[in-house]
């Protein structure tokens, strides 16, 4: 049989429609932004002063109503100081620090209701685990000398979130992310030697980050397929 024109036009139609078929709102992009805050040797318990702003990108495959991959790509500023607390130790310590943070996550989510599909309800409480990689820029300062470091390490994302259809492309999502470290490298003071004994950290305090943020997505729902006189 001789393949033509029209036979390569049949075809085309054919993977058109096969195509949104597959992959109608199963990819979804966003962008959003939040507060961003750090636990460790500066600030052993969670101290709303050392709060610093946060944005992130993401790109979602959604593989079924109620489990989707996310890829995110996030940035902080981050910091924390001695000063911030009412601990006299730390006080007289004075240390303090600050930085940037890149990190590039992978991240499993569970839908517990089917919230794209169902007439009624149109939100979902969600819940994530991950793996992914940072790096920190830091400028870490004592009473003794001022530093500036670069750290990569390898971290584990969790936490829970909400989200709601808007409409049939945008969806709003809100969350709150325990970010876990597998070191005590994040705020520099890991590295200080054999400091007296108001200058110590203690370097089996693994750090910790919490992100609270919201963001919106944008639902991907292919190309509307047209109708081809040769299928009937």
């Amino acid at each position: 049989m001789q393949f033509n024109k029209r036979h390569f036009c049949l075809l085309f139609f054919v993977f058109c429609c096969y195509t949104n078929a597959n992959f109608a709102q199963a990819l979804e992009f966003g962008f959003g932004g939040g507060a961003f805050n750090y636990k460790g040797d500066l600030a052993p318990n969670y101290n709303f002063r050392n709060i610093q702003p946060s944005g992130e990108l993401f790109f979602k495959y959604n593989i079924h109503f109620f489990l989707s991959l996310k890829a995110g790509l996030n940035y902080a500023k981050f910091g924390a100081k001695d000063t911030n607390t009412s601990d006299a130790f730390q006080n007289i310590r004075n240390f303090d620090f600050s930085g940037n943070l890149y990190d590039l996550s992978g991240t499993i989510e569970y839908n517990f209701f089917n919230f794209r599909r169902e007439a009624r309800r149109k939100w979902s409480p969600f819940i994530f685990l991950g793996i992914g990689g940072e790096r920190f820029q830091i400028k870490r300062q004592n009473n003794q000398e001022v530093k500036r470091e670069q750290v990569n390490q390898i971290v584990m994302p969790f936490g829970i979130g909400f989200k709601k259809k808007l409409t049939k492309t945008w969806n709003f999502n809100a969350e709150f992310r325990t970010i876990k470290t597998f070191g005590d490298k994040s705020d520099g003071f890991e590295l200080i030697g054999n400091p007296s004994k108001f200058l110590r950290v203690n370097a089996q305090n693994e750090d910790f980050f919490y992100y609270l943020g919201v963001s919106l997505s944008y639902v991907y729902q292919g190309i509307k397929c047209p109708r081809h006189p040769a299928v009937r």
